[in-house]
């Protein structure tokens, strides 16, 4: 295997003189290199994609990627420092936001996991569910309880199907409502 590993670094090698400001060349080679036990490599591969362009909202998600090497490889301060310098590059990536929230539950550390999914619900000018169902506050709120996560589902459901029949019976036309989670197209 380390032959085909070898063919990889040698196209994102190429690929990175070719375009040194192409992010996702740097990103997915840190992600091979990690993935290979190549930590320090990693590192220094996710530096070079934030450096290509760090002012592109791509950058979030170099931060994002490296965050995620950095929690896994036991480093949670370092990962949430990354985590937070991806919301600041791009603040409506859902990627990052929940990664970060998810470090925070499995650190034990809820009430900060819960001041996130505020401090992601302010940063968005408009939240939605994949319903298309605009969410509020207190159903963030609830949401982050343990205990109001069915509940909340079960709401959320709810007011998609409520909005559903009442749109259908004020239709006239028998066309079929695609599914809420559809991509347009489909």
């Amino acid at each position: 295997q380390g032959g085909k590993h070898d063919v990889g670094r040698d196209l994102f090698d190429q690929a990175s003189k070719i375009n040194p400001q192409h992010q996702q060349v740097w990103q997915a080679w840190g992600l091979m290199e990690w993935k290979l036990n190549n930590v320090d490599a990693a590192r220094d591969l996710f530096q070079r994609g934030v450096w290509a362009n760090p002012r592109s909202r791509i950058t979030g998600s170099v931060f994002q990627a490296w965050g995620m090497m950095e929690a896994e490889e036991g480093n949670p301060s370092l990962a949430r420092k990354l985590y937070k310098l991806g919301v600041k590059a791009d603040p409506r990536s859902p990627a990052t936001w929940n990664v970060w929230i998810r470090l925070e539950e499995q650190e034990g550390r809820f009430e900060r996991a819960k001041e996130l999914r505020m401090l992601e619900m302010e940063s968005n000018e408009r939240v939605t569910t994949y319903t298309g169902v605009e969410i509020g506050r207190e159903d963030v709120e609830m949401a982050s309880s343990v205990s109001g996560t069915l509940q909340w589902t079960v709401n959320q459901i709810s007011k998609w199907f409520t909005s559903t029949t009442t749109a259908e019976s004020q239709s006239e036309s028998s066309e079929s409502k695609p599914l809420p989670f559809a991509e347009e197209g489909e």
